[in-house]
């Protein structure tokens, strides 16, 4: 046996047993003694691509493809290293001449995945969908087509293009393939609720149970989907809401009592629970829950106020109130007080609405400015600089949830000082809809507190302003349009509130004409 035999039987060796940098060693060795070896480029190119070596991927692949051009493999290859590499223009023209001089029976279906992939990159949606074809019409052994990345990799596709049916087929498949993996009964059981199959994704829920692998987080959430379940049945008028809406209430109300929650757990089982409250219009005691969450001490199920057991929040309304006000650290406040400039200002400058009056419009620096540390703040008035009560034990988005829900709940209680509080504070949100809904709310509640004229004025042109920039910034933007057409309608701009409404798609023009409506004005 010559050196170079010996080298490639040693790094096939050392290959098979997963001794992949002696392997390349052993590669190289044989490389040295035989340069033009097309099998030792291709193993070294491999093994490279798995360590992150790309660069020394692609120049094994390319001498590969140097010495053997017509060999499709060798194009595939080369295509991968870049792909890893995440050169993806050149991946995909390498893949597509690999096609082109024809791959080895084992590495065409692995070509098609890749290529399908590559469309998927590009939001190529119906030529990602006929590679995937094309990888499972060739793949003789099948074991790609049960993948369950190619699947999932489908089912993304069909979610994307809303061709739900196949979409169902894709996530049945998923559970089928793993009966194991929990999450994969929870992608199948959200397409079967959103088309309202309850009586399926009751069963799907009873099968995660019996045979997923449940963690303790696992088992949490089959009871939050469980709850979520019976809400939808309301909903859609499958059940009677009350009775319906009372099972979800029992359920999150019997889990939030356990002994063996951490507190993250706890707080989602809160959460949900509050929601399940306002879902029976029990707003009161979803106040109850969220205040407990916000006073940050343990919150178990929030009876009827008037039962003896019935928790007390560990801070009052107003303390929980003056902690939102500190922590959002609100920027009108600080114009207000003179802290910022109300002309141009640090972070403001001024633009003029439609009828030519200044409206103040704030860019995101303001925003980062209230999550900058207090040493790099503009000078804060003193009311924003008083310590808070307590800080909340809630990540921000959490947070910003429970303020939130809190503000619906204080809506539908006619609640306008607190709830104009809390959308002061979701105004800062990173989350469209709330901030979008926070600044809407904020515009209101001035008018429902008899705030001066002046104040509403101000608040409402501010609003509107803002909204206008964003529609004319996102043409597709409608949730803009519609809080912009709900502010018209409230300062008494009719016109203008049914102009923005032709512009919208039928349901929602329909749902802006019904609120003008229901201000008692003529929607047309």
């Amino acid at each position: 046996m010559d050196n170079g035999n010996q080298n490639l039987h040693y790094a096939d060796i050392a290959f098979e047993n997963k001794k992949y940098m002696e392997a390349l060693a052993w590669y190289q060795k044989a490389l040295a003694e035989k340069p033009d070896d097309v099998y030792a480029l291709s193993r070294a190119g491999a093994i490279c691509v798995s360590m992150g070596r790309f660069e020394q991927a692609l120049k094994f692949f390319g001498q590969a493809v140097a010495l053997d051009p017509q060999n499709g493999d060798n194009h595939f290859n080369y295509a991968n290293a870049c792909f890893f590499k995440r050169d993806f223009a050149d991946a995909f023209a390498a893949y597509v001449e690999a096609e082109k001089r024809g791959c080895s029976q084992d590495v065409t279906p692995r070509l098609y995945y890749q290529m399908a992939l590559m469309c998927s990159l590009r939001q190529d949606v119906p030529s990602a969908l006929v590679y995937f074809r094309k990888c499972e019409e060739s793949d003789a052994t099948g074991s790609l087509s049960l993948s369950p990345d190619l699947i999932s990799e489908k089912l993304k596709l069909y979610m994307l293009t809303e061709d739900y049916s196949n979409a169902e087929r894709m996530a049945a498949q998923l559970v089928a393939i793993q009966p194991t993996a929990f999450r994969n009964y929870m992608v199948y059981y959200s397409i079967l609720l959103a088309h309202k199959n309850f009586s399926g994704a009751e069963k799907l829920l009873a099968d995660a149970k019996r045979y997923a692998a449940l963690t303790p987080d696992d088992e949490i959430n089959l009871v939050l989907q469980t709850a979520a379940l019976h809400a939808a049945r309301a909903e859609a008028g499958e059940e009677d809401p009350e009775a319906a809406y009372q099972k979800a209430i029992e359920l999150l109300e019997a889990q939030a009592a356990a002994e063996k929650l951490s507190p993250a757990q706890r707080v989602n089982v809160l959460l949900t629970l509050a929601e399940a409250y306002q879902k029976a219009e029990m707003h009161d005691r979803a106040i109850v829950c969220l205040s407990g969450l916000l006073g940050g001490g343990k919150q178990d199920a929030a009876p009827e106020a008037a039962a003896p057991a019935a928790p007390v929040p560990e801070l009052t309304p107003e303390e929980i109130d003056e902690m939102i006000r500190v922590d959002t650290e609100r920027i009108q406040e600080l114009i207000y007080a003179g802290a910022l400039d109300p002309n141009l200002g640090a972070y403001a400058r001024v633009e003029y609405d439609e009828n030519g009056y200044p409206v103040n419009v704030y860019d995101d620096e303001a925003f980062a400015a209230m999550e900058a540390p207090a040493e790099s703040r503009p000078q804060e008035a003193p009311e924003a600089a008083a310590p808070a009560a307590a800080q909340p034990a809630l990540p921000r988005e959490q947070r910003e949830r429970v303020y939130f829900l809190l503000l619906t709940s204080y809506l539908a209680k006619d609640r306008f000082g607190p709830a104009g509080i809390l959308a002061d504070a979701l105004k800062l949100s990173e989350n469209k809809h709330y901030s979008y809904y926070g600044r809407y709310v904020s515009a209101l509640t001035a008018r429902k507190t008899g705030q001066s004229p002046e104040l509403v004025d101000r608040k409402y042109a501010e609003a509107i302003a803002f909204f206008r920039n964003r529609m004319f910034a996102d043409h597709g933007d409608s949730l803009a349009a519609i809080f912009r057409a709900r502010l018209y309608a409230e300062d008494g701009k009719l016109e203008k509130a049914r102009e923005i409404a032709q512009l919208l798609a039928d349901s929602d023009q329909k749902a802006v004409l019904d609120y003008i409506a229901s201000l008692g004005a003529d929607p047309v």
